[in-house]
């Protein structure tokens, strides 16, 4: 099996971390599911920053190639020490661009110095960055890691985190539509506008609401709530008929999976299409997304009215979902991208 280094910012992870990744295959966070795939497909040394600085000869001679996540600092060295370090041995030097917003990209001077740029959930259309055509041809599309399913059961009889007790095409609704979230600091003003609509029709019988999160971002008082635990979280999903998955520091959320995951109705504030997910997505297949405060509440109303087309668009979308969160099968895509097909 091929040696592979991981540069991230900094030690992520406690050595029983490490050890459920390596055996379980537990995946969790923004770069989850990359790194879970990459140790699928490689031997993989997971390094700080600070690490790698230590002794960047030494690791590039005992890799076969590097992987440094975006985050991890080197694009802020100057660049003739950057280009120094990421040239120090003939072995292909990949990024792993973790951000959640789309629009983020490395810069063109680093992608000529790398094979390929991993990028979370980019655009579909490649034009949207300021890369040469070559260095648009290097991304390859990832994700980010799903919470409520931390393990990728390397042992089948665990039956561990692979899916819900019951999917929500399954399960007898309690409620008409559901959102919680908090408002804060890099979240927005959407969650309260979005909860008050729903709130507010006299129609829809809403659970849930806004988590109050930093000073100074206040919740009108009849729409607070108060956080609930992840079983709860799940079982509201699953007895709901409609589940809100609104834009966060970007448009393609851990909600989404979360609700793919388990076989629940999203409706997304995103029009997933023009992300480039591993594998494609349909709007009105696999989701529906809104363009208007005022669409969401209509489209929120005829779904809940239509028992059939709501649950056959759940039952896709649950599809869509094990075809997208495949680690085995992401592991050859990094394996193909990085030393080509077999």
């Amino acid at each position: 099996m091929r040696h592979v280094t991981y540069v991230e910012a900094k030690e992520t992870h406690s050595p029983l971390h490490d050890f459920a990744r390596r055996t379980l295959g537990y995946s969790a966070g923004q770069a989850g599911f990359f790194k879970h795939a990459l140790s699928r497909a490689f031997s993989v040394d997971f390094v700080s920053m600070e690490a790698f600085l230590r002794a960047p000869e030494r690791i590039f001679a005992r890799s076969e190639a590097i992987v440094f996540s975006s985050k991890c600092g080197i694009r802020k060295l100057d660049f003739a020490e950057a280009k120094r370090l990421l040239t120090l041995g003939p072995i292909p030097v990949c990024f792993l661009v973790q951000q959640a917003q789309p629009k983020v990209m490395i810069e063109d001077r680093f992608a000529d110095l790398c094979s390929v740029i991993f990028k979370r959930e980019p655009f579909s259309d490649l034009g949207v960055y300021d890369l040469s055509e070559a260095n648009r041809r290097k991304i390859v599309p990832t994700i980010l890691a799903n919470p409520l399913s931390p393990l990728f059961n390397r042992m089948p009889w665990l039956k561990i985190g692979r899916r819900p007790p019951r999917f929500g095409f399954e399960t007898q609704k309690r409620h008409d539509a559901f959102f919680i979230g908090r408002v804060g600091k890099n979240r927005y003003d959407n969650r309260i506008e979005a909860w008050a609509r729903l709130a507010r029709s006299p129609d829809i019988r809403p659970v849930g609401g806004i988590i109050p999160g930093d000073p100074g971002f206040d919740v009108p008082a009849e729409f607070v709530a108060e956080p609930i635990g992840s079983k709860s979280y799940r079982d509201h999903i699953l007895t709901s008929r409609i589940n809100l998955a609104l834009d966060g520091i970007g448009p393609f959320t851990f909600r989404h999976l979360e609700l793919f995951w388990c076989g629940a109705f999203c409706l997304s504030e995103t029009d997933l299409g023009q992300i480039w997910l591993r594998e494609p997505i349909v709007a009105d297949r696999d989701y529906v997304w809104f363009d208007t405060w005022d669409d969401m509440v209509d489209k929120a109303r005829f779904y809940i009215a239509h028992d059939a087309e709501r649950e056959r668009i759940a039952r896709n979308g649950r599809e869509f979902y094990d075809r997208l969160y495949d680690p085995d099968a992401h592991a050859r895509e990094i394996e193909a991208a990085i030393f080509g097909a077999p």
